[in-house]
Formats: structure tokens, C-alpha cells, sequence
């Protein structure tokens, strides 16, 4: 059977996502989260300008992990993807506490894990459109909460039930096995889990505990205006690489706030694909790595048979 992935303008052939960037936001609110400065990404023009950026400079395919409660905005995705020819693959399930409503915390395990099958199988909220990835899931602290807990076991289930890519934020180190953990329980495939944002640690050994469980993790939110600490990101990345790691090994921008756009003085949607790219090639990866990483990686993830 041929191996499809679902966008938002319909499903495609893994083989062609192209240059795939696996963890991306277009439009997302991170308003409950207080720390954040800039934290609204709702402007489809100046996405647009972002997003042909990418394009110009060979990118195919973004996976916009923005999931319920924060704002996405379907239609628009939808609109940009037509637009832009870039291909857009959307999320579903609850990100995290900060953000679930009435109704998620009155609802059962396996009500939410049939929200997210719908989702998948047959459309998003009457939208016509399906998910083509669970999540974003996130924790809101340090810890699992109770309904977080709920969320992961619906996502896991979700995952056993249509073989489809889940991914979550390893933002809290703390907590990135205890969510492995958790979605283990309940039977899924830890070799179609993604742990995002674990670059944020430094810890090359903390990284291969996490990739010796079958996952893949993704690399993200470079801080692409400080010398110093991005030396320390590629200096990270090459070591996972030499570590013979590389075939479960993602990069994205992470792109979730205006600050980091190019607009607004970030990186951008093209940053990981000019900038790191240039970074990572001088410290010697070759041009097959590259491609693993970017090409076939993502197609190997994202797959479904």
C-alpha cells in the first residue's frame, strides 16, 4: 500500500513532503502563558511573506503542530497552502492544561482519543480538513497533571488506532520520559513519537536515553541571535550525528511567537534550511546527512501505510 500523510489540501505520497520542517506554528496564541512576550501569530499576510521565505529556498513541507485550544485557524492554513504551494500537515488533541476548556475536563479517555480518530479520519470540526499528526501534547510544568495524564493516554491510543505520528514537548526534561512513560502504558509505538524542544537541555546523554527508546526528537527554537549558544546547538547536533544517531533525528525552527519571525528580528521559517544549515556543513556534516535529516527522516516518520 502506498504510504500517504494527510494535509490540509488533501493527502500525498510521504515520498513527496520534500524538505519536510516537522515542528512548526502559523498561526497560534500563547496568551495563558505569561512569560511569553510577542506571543500571537494571527496575521495570514505577514505569514505568507514568512512562509514563501522557505520556499524560495527549496522547502516543501511544513507540519504545523498547533492543536486545540490555541488558536489555529484551519481555513486560513488551508488558504496559505494553496497559496504558498508549500504542503501543511495540522495537528489534533489538547495541548496543554493552561489551555483546556469546560468541555475537555469533563470528557473521558475514550471520548477524546474518538475526537482525535475523527479528526484524523474523516475531518476536523466540519472543516473538511483532516489532521495529519497528533498533537502538539505539552505538560504545563514540571510535572504530568492529572488531566494531562488523560490527554497522553488519549493520544497514545489515538496513535494505536490509526498507526499515525504523535508528538510531544520535552520542554521540561524533567517530565519527557514520565510522558514516554505514560504513552507506553497504553501500547503505543514509541518509533512514531516525536520529543520536541530537548536541544533546550544540552545533554547529548539526556538526548541518547531518549532516542535508545525508539523515538525520534526534533530539534527546535534556535537561538539564532547569540553566537555563543549556537555554537553549542551545532556542537550538539554533530555529536548526536557522530553518535550514529542520525536516522532519528529531526530539525525544525519552532517558529510560535512574532519574535520569532523575520520580521520581527528572528530566524524565520528559513533560518534551519540557510543559516544552520551553513553552521552544521562547517562542522562537517555532508550533504547525505543533510538530506537523511531533512528528506528522508521526515518521510519516514510522518508515513502511514
Amino acid at each position: 500500500m502506498l504510504s500517504t500523510i494527510n494535509t490540509v489540501t488533501g493527502p500525498i505520497p510521504a515520498k513527496d513532503l520534500g524538505l519536510t520542517l516537522p515542528h512548526e506554528h502559523v498561526f497560534i496564541n500563547h496568551k495563558r502563558d505569561n512569560w511569553m512576550g510577542s506571543n500571537v501569530l494571527d496575521d495570514p499576510v505577514l505569514a505568507e511573506q514568512e512562509l514563501i521565505k522557505f520556499k524560495d529556498l527549496g522547502g516543501k513541507t511544513i507540519v504545523d503542530q498547533t492543536s486545540r485550544g490555541v488558536n489555529r485557524n484551519l481555513n486560513l492554513l488551508k488558504k496559505l497552502s494553496e497559496k504558498t504551494g508549500i504542503n501543511i500537515i495540522t495537528g489534533t488533541g489538547w495541548f496543554k492544561e493552561a489551555y483546556y476548556d469546560l468541555d475537555f475536563v469533563k470528557t473521558k479517555v475514550d471520548q477524546l482519543t474518538s475526537i482525535m480518530v475523527s479528526d484524523l479520519t474523516k475531518e476536523i470540526d466540519d472543516s473538511g480538513i483532516k489532521a495529519g499528526i497528533i498533537g502538539e501534547i505539552n505538560v504545563n510544568a514540571r510535572w504530568v497533571t492529572p488531566s494531562e495524564e488523560r490527554m497522553h493516554r488519549a493520544a497514545a491510543r489515538t496513535q494505536r488506532k490509526t498507526g499515525i505520528t504523535l508528538a510531544i514537548a520535552g520542554t521540561h526534561l524533567s517530565t519527557a520520559n514520565d510522558q514516554l512513560d505514560i504513552l507506553e502504558d497504553e501500547g503505543a509505538d514509541l518509533r512514531k513519537v516525536i520529543v520536541n524542544h530537548i536541544n533546550g537541555s544540552f545533554d547529548n546523554e539526556f538526548c541518547a536515553s531518549v532516542i535508545s527508546r525508539g523515538t525520534f526528537i526534533c530539534l527546535n527554537t534556535f537561538p539564532v541571535n547569540s553566537k555563543d549558544l549556537m555554537r553549542r546547538h551545532v556542537s550538539m547536533c554533530m555529536d548526536l550525528i557522530n553518535q550514529g544517531l542520525i536516522n532519528q533525528i529531526l530539525i525544525s525552527n519552532g517558529v510560535s511567537i512574532k519574535n520569532h519571525l523575520t520580521a520581527y528580528g528572528g530566524g524565520g521559517y528559513a533560518f534551519v534550511i540557510s543559516e544552520l544549515r551553513e553552521q552544521l556543513i562547517a562542522r562537517g556534516m555532508t550533504h547525505d546527512d543533510w538530506n537523511e535529516i531533512m528528506l528522508l527522516n521526515p518521510s519516514r516518520c510522518f508515513s502511514v501505510e
